[in-house]
């Protein structure tokens, strides 16, 4: 799918809603990060308090995005983290027994691209 469309700047033009022209411009780059590798893991069924998010260090990263989502609850956790964090406990207070979590982590590269992995995880009754 990139090969469909190489890199290079490519400039954008439109409208708002009320008439008024809009202009820019922006840098389209293949250099995607590493996926993110993480614990838990999909369909883990693990403890509802203590949890831990950990990843495998990637290098020359600006930063990290982290989402859990409560698939039962509703709740939704953002964070964002420095190219050096390899982990995030979840505070006990977000989690629940028996409910199951969708996570996502972002790694997000110095030209801004970012590449996502994401597991579903579930929490003992």
């Amino acid at each position: 799918m990139l090969g469909s469309i190489p890199p290079g700047e490519y400039e954008f033009f439109g409208r708002t809603v009320e008439g008024d022209r809009l202009r820019g411009t922006a840098e389209l780059s293949h250099a995607l990060p590493p996926a993110p590798v993480f614990t838990p893991v999909d369909g883990d069924v693990i403890a509802a308090t203590g949890v831990v998010i950990e990843w495998e260090a990637i290098a020359g990263l600006d930063g990290y995005e982290l989402i859990v989502f409560s698939e039962t609850g509703g709740g939704e956790l953002f964070v964002e983290l420095d190219g050096d964090a390899t982990s995030f406990p979840i505070p006990d207070e977000f989690m629940e027994p028996g409910a199951e979590y969708k996570v996502e982590v972002l790694a997000i590269a110095e030209n801004g691209n970012k590449t996502i992995t994401e597991h579903v995880f579930t929490t003992m009754p």
